[in-house]
């Protein structure tokens, strides 16, 4: 257990930095505020209904967890300030606090009562490395929009404590939570098929993840419910809705032609999931063979209607010649993700302890060789991490987040404790060629699962040495 509890100076810091950051940026006129239109009024009345399900029912809480994470509307955030950043013709607001972490504080306020008031070891050395990362940071600031997006990153340490006092002090039903991984994937079908139609996008957008992570989040969520969909009666959760969400989570990756969420499912249903299955249980095995046709129908809707993105003659000449090749829309995608990780890997080497500081990647990316003024992020979890807090505590975010759930996975025998691994798991595949981390609602649900499936893992070794010995005593 942990000896020091590091909790109080975490606080103290961060609320410093935090409160600091704001006051110079908004003296400075760097702090801006979005324009409130309906999709923010339906957004901050929905919140406002999640707020009062989880004061009502306290087991609503399980069911609300999964959903503010990964689909609730993005455009609650912009009720509050942030710094703005222009990038040629598009710009982005960072808000200095988002309805994620809001929603964790509502939870831990409710709950105070009984608050365990604890870090874990990992967390306390996570939550000081970005706070070394931010000082390093700050000292080398150019001006105040720099000291504002700097501060803004500093969400990643209230998420961290916040999550933790949850999963030390409120019970999470499994049964209820899993229902509501289902019901985000209704909600986020619902919500991006709307979203594109409005903005009259050929493949299915999230208006709250965008692309590329909307199809990699509904994919991994996908391959966990397959998983459940192995043992619904121990998990409590009935096949009529476990199902019909799976169906669902495939109709969304494939809509979405996010390439790399067709192959992340493809390579966790056959290497972690197909081989749990037996040719006794028919149901199952039927249900395998429709994903492998779901996949198949998948790929080759991708490359063949789809066809200029995947033109063949001038992805030989990309291998031939490397970032030579001419730029088209099926080499662009790639050449520009490796001007991407080459701006990152300069970042990296340059900012060896400290990194750049979370949120920092786009506002200095032509700093360190990318040279084009677009907003966007650097496209491979991995390597924003690095930049981001520096070698040794990027790689401590990086176990913690992407390894350790592998590890679990492989040592628990427990299927429920394995079922929250499976998301991870499959992000961390994604994260080779996008960077769902830098979402702050995808870095708010792999804490929580990182956290959450290590607590039931511990929790089973206790309990199963708890059992050895009562039969050694009994003998």
């Amino acid at each position: 257990m942990n000896k020091v509890n590091y909790l109080p100076l975490i606080i103290i810091l961060t609320t410093f930095s935090s409160i600091g950051g704001f006051l110079c940026t908004f003296f400075h006129g760097e702090v801006q505020f979005w324009e409130i239109g309906i999709k923010e009024i339906v957004s901050l009345g929905l919140f406002i209904l999640v707020l009062l399900c989880a004061s009502l029912n306290r087991t609503m809480c399980s069911f609300l967890i999964p959903f503010v994470c990964v689909a609730f509307p993005t455009p609650l955030s912009h009720f509050f300030p942030g710094v703005y950043e222009q990038q040629g013709n598009h710009g982005v607001i960072y808000p200095f606090v988002n309805h994620v972490e809001l929603f964790f504080l509502y939870l831990v306020l409710i709950h105070k009562g009984k608050l365990n008031c604890r870090l874990s070891p990992i967390v306390s050395f996570l939550c000081i490395g970005i706070i070394i990362s931010f000082i390093a940071n700050l000292i080398t600031c150019k001006n105040m929009q720099d000291v504002g997006i700097l501060t803004t990153g500093l969400y990643t340490i209230r998420t961290l404590v916040l999550i933790s006092l949850v999963i030390n002090t409120i019970h999470i039903d499994n049964r209820v939570f899993v229902k509501g991984i289902c019901f985000s994937l209704f909600f986020l079908l619902f919500e991006s098929y709307l979203n594109s139609k409005s903005a009259n996008l050929s493949i299915l957008t999230s208006g709250s993840l965008g692309s590329n992570t909307f199809g990699n989040v509904c994919g991994q969520l996908t391959c966990l419910l397959l998983f459940i969909s192995f043992f619904c009666k121990r998990m409590g959760v009935s096949k009529k809705i476990v199902y019909p969400s799976i169906l669902i989570g495939f109709i969304i990756v494939i809509a979405s032609d996010t390439r790399m969420a067709l192959l992340s499912l493809i390579l966790v249903f056959s290497f972690v999931l197909y081989p749990r299955l037996t040719t006794k249980n028919k149901v199952l095995l039927i249900l395998s063979v429709g994903c492998i046709l779901f996949f198949a129908w998948g790929a080759i809707y991708s490359a063949f209607v789809n066809s200029g993105k995947y033109d063949f003659a001038a992805m030989a000449d990309l291998a031939r010649d490397g970032t030579n090749a001419s730029w088209s829309s099926s080499t662009s995608s790639l050449l520009t993700r490796i001007q991407l990780w080459t701006t990152a890997s300069n970042m990296i080497r340059n900012n060896l302890f400290s990194g750049i500081g979370f949120n920092m990647f786009d506002n200095l990316k032509n700093d360190y060789g990318f040279g084009i003024d677009v907003v966007i992020d650097p496209h491979n979890g991995y390597f924003y991490l690095l930049s981001s807090l520096g070698v040794i505590f990027g790689t401590a975010f990086i176990y913690f987040l992407y390894i350790r759930p592998w590890i679990i996975f492989r040592k628990s025998p427990d299927l429920i404790v394995r079922t929250f691994c499976i998301f991870s798991m499959g992000i961390s595949i994604c994260e080779f060629t996008n960077a769902g981390v830098f979402k702050f609602q995808i870095f708010s649900f792999l804490v929580f699962l990182a956290l959450y499936s290590h607590r039931l893992y511990r929790e089973n070794i206790w309990l199963s040495s708890s059992k050895t010995k009562k039969k050694r005593i009994s003998c």
